[in-house]
């Protein structure tokens, strides 16, 4: 059994005598399966942006809205994510994450056909379960290929896919939305009746299958750090009881992640209309402003995470990336309480720079730390089981709690409901994860 707080590189478990590939192959998996993390988040960043004139088509209320935008996505996401990450601790990674790119990619072109509020929501939903697919296999596959002492870097880069496809989304989206007149003028030139908000989710779900052929030229990693030995394929048995040994542990970090979580998509959800609504600024505008902060500042906080990480590491301390977790948890809670207060639109932007910084830290070092401790036949399971904590309560709960406050109770004034959301979850997961940095420093 392993002991507190020892990672897997060290804790006697079996590594088959696995070679991990040279560093150029490496480089090479982690830019093509981080494309493809970007990808990925171009069409949730993009709905953002696509507020006003989905809610004036289809005439739907906020609440409505934050359903799309969260819970119709993210209930088949965690739905999925389970039988998805088991099955990538055992069949090939890279054709199911091919298999879930060409499956949401259709399903987010598929939206813009949509003239009714039940077609989009089923929509997202196929959405989420494309997505479903892709960290899982990731994940497992860049630990079997990046070596202990850089794996904690590479896999904050995979992670910075995240503000990558949504600072693109922004500034790109922004625009598509912006000209929906003209878009809808030219498609009706063609011969086509769509509006501005349809043309831009088609376009959006067209990237992800060109990435389909980068990914068909990376071959499988071995599968090293083995808790048994690797004579079959190991049981849905054996990953439970694997899962079992450290399960305290692993149900700290997801539920700190979780509740930073619900601050991170009601920030991304609601951000954008709060500044348009308020400040009467045009998506473009808008994107234009935030999409570089969100572009240049996440996958910086990534990185930064990641380099700390790995000087933990190679500096011997026990769970190196629960520290630098615990502070950007912190930061969030100081700069998004500052944020929610700002009344003025130039504040509030440059507020959310460093807010940005301080939400990409910990958000990539939680799938770090379950790698670290997660023997290989459980790697696919732990991070389908992190991805349906963090997405069950934040992405299903974060959009609709902001929506719901704003449509209830604060009339309109969501500011105050995304720093109620902030006051209410932060505290909790800090003392999570200073408390289980605290107990395995000194175990």
């Amino acid at each position: 059994m392993l002991a507190v707080g020892e990672p897997i590189a060290t804790a006697g478990v079996a590594a088959n005598g696995a070679s991990y590939p040279s560093a150029g192959r490496g480089r090479y998996l982690v830019c093509v399966l981080t494309l493809a993390y970007a990808i990925s988040f171009i069409d949730r960043q993009i709905f953002s942006l696509l507020v006003a004139p989905i809610r004036a088509d289809l005439a739907l209320s906020d609440t409505d809205l934050s359903l799309l935008q969260g819970f119709a996505f993210a209930v088949f996401y965690t739905g999925f994510g389970l039988p998805l990450g088991f099955l990538a601790d055992r069949l090939n990674r890279r054709n199911l994450m091919i298999f879930g790119i060409v499956t949401w990619s259709l399903a987010t072109s598929a939206a813009a056909f949509a003239h009714s509020y039940g077609f989009l929501f089923l929509a997202r939903m196929l959405v989420g379960a494309g997505e479903a697919a892709l960290s899982p296999a990731a994940y497992s596959m860049l630990s079997d290929s990046i070596a202990p002492d850089r794996r904690a870097r590479a896999l904050s880069i995979y992670a910075s896919g995240i503000f990558l496809g949504s600072g693109l989304a922004l500034m790109l989206g922004g625009s598509i939305a912006s000209s929906a007149d003209q878009l809808s003028g030219l498609a009706a030139g063609w011969g086509v009746k769509m509006q501005g908000w349809q043309i831009a989710l088609l376009v959006a779900g067209l990237p992800g299958l060109p990435v389909t052929l980068l990914l068909a030229t990376l071959p499988e990693p071995g599968r090293g750090e083995r808790a048994v030995p690797a004579d079959g394929r190991p049981s849905f048995a054996l990953s439970l009881r694997l899962i079992r040994r450290r399960w305290l542990d692993y149900a700290i970090v997801i539920a700190a992640l979780a509740l930073l979580s619900t601050v991170f998509y009601g920030f991304f959800a609601w951000f954008p209309t709060i500044v348009m609504r308020r400040y009467g600024w045009s998506a473009a505008r808008f994107g234009w402003h935030f999409g570089p902060i969100v572009l240049l500042l996440g996958p910086a906080g990534m990185w930064l995470g990641g380099w700390i990480t790995d000087r933990r590491a190679r500096a011997g301390r026990a769970a190196p990336a629960l520290l630098p977790m615990g502070a950007g948890l912190v930061a969030v809670l100081v700069f998004g309480l500052a944020l929610a207060a700002a009344s003025d639109v130039t504040v509030a932007l440059l507020l959310s720079a460093p807010l940005m910084l301080a939400l990409a830290l910990p958000s990539s070092l939680g799938p770090t730390f379950l790698q670290a401790i997660t023997p290989n036949e459980a790697r696919g399971l732990i991070t389908a089981l992190y991805l349906f904590g963090v997405n069950l309560i934040g992405l299903a709960l974060g959009p609709t709690l902001v929506a719901w406050l704003s449509d209830t109770i604060f009339a309109g004034h969501l500011a105050f409901g995304l720093a109620l959301t902030v006051i209410a979850v932060m505290p909790p997961a800090i003392v999570l994860i200073l408390g289980l940095n605290a107990k395995l420093e000194h175990s």
